[in-house]
Formats: C-alpha cells, structure tokens, sequence
C-alpha cells in the first residue's frame, strides 16, 4: 500500500506541475527561476528523453505501459527490500505520469531547463524516474555486493580464491630462481 501511495503522490505531482504550466506559460516562454541555473518553460515532448524517437509515440506509449506493468509485478517480489520498492515506486509514479499525456494527448509537457547544459527540457516524472532509478540500481548493487561478500560459498573469509593463488604462487627472484612468498 505504501508503494501505491508514493507512485499516486509523484504521478499526482507531476500532473500538477504539468498543468500549473500549461495554465501558466505560452508554448516556449521562459521564466528564470535561478537566472543562469534553472528556467521554467512550456514545451511540447513527442519522444522520449531528448526528444529521441519522436515520430514513435505509439511506441514510447507502448513501452510505458509495459514498464509500468513491469514495475507493478515487482513491486509484488519478495526478494526486494523496502527501499528498492520504494525506488520503483518513484520510477512507476513517473512513468504512469509520462505515459497518462502521451495517452490523453500524443506528448508530454516539459518545463524544467537546466541552464548551464541546456540539453534539454524535463518534467517532473523524468525526475522521478532517473532518481528512482538510479537509487534503486545503487540500492540493488550494494544488497548484491553485502550478499557476495557474506553468503557467497567462494569468498568466506573475505578474500576471493583467485587472489589467494596468486598470493601463494612462488616469485622470481631478481637472481631467476624461484623463491617461496612466505609473506
């Protein structure tokens, strides 16, 4: 229930924000937030991050609704930790809020403009989903990694065979004779 709620709350939120710019700007004014840092701006998005496959919406609408599926099964997997759900769950709010304007209306309103790069024109869903993507990955990386190192039949005691060959391995001397490496 907690992950419906936090995916209800960043797709609410990001329809929000899409609407108080749709009834606030014309298409490609700009307002400066933090001049030189951020701008707010009314754009028209048919693609998917910067504006690529923008004669494919059916598709990118069509993958959202995959993803979105996909991440709901998730969401229902026992192997995942709150914290990894909760990541979803932003990713899933966002997709959900992506995929509702490309359903009602064949593109997505952005607004946010990084100025410094001015690379490209994001919403708040697109927040969400790299956010909560990338927290999930770190998240998801570190379980495996603390898994590895402590369940991992190959790496008990802390070090990894491999390593521990060539540490017993015999080194050549400068003199071309083999010495053992007692330490």
């Amino acid at each position: 229930m907690l992950y419906a709620i936090i995916a209800a709350v960043v797709c609410g939120l990001d329809q929000l924000t899409k609407y108080l710019i749709s009834s606030s700007l014309d298409w490609h004014e700009y307002v400066d937030v933090l001049p030189g840092v951020l701008q707010l701006t009314r754009c028209a998005n048919t693609g998917g991050a910067f504006s690529m496959l923008s004669d494919y919406t059916w598709a990118l609408t069509a993958v959202s609704v995959v993803c979105i599926a996909l991440f709901l099964v998730l969401l229902t997997r026992k192997w995942l930790d709150g914290g990894e759900k909760a990541a979803l769950a932003m990713v899933l709010g966002g997709a959900l809020g992506n995929a509702i304007d490309r359903i009602l209306y064949g593109q997505v309103v952005d607004m946010f403009v990084f100025v410094p790069t001015g690379l490209s024109v994001f919403n708040v869903a697109d927040v969400f989903i790299c956010v909560g993507g990338g927290l999930f990955c770190l998240l998801y990386l570190i379980k495996i990694l603390k898994e590895d190192r402590f369940h991992h039949p190959a790496l008990k005691g802390g070090e990894m065979p491999e390593l521990k060959r060539l540490r017993s391995r015999p080194r050549l001397a400068e003199d071309g004779e083999d010495h053992e490496d007692n330490g």
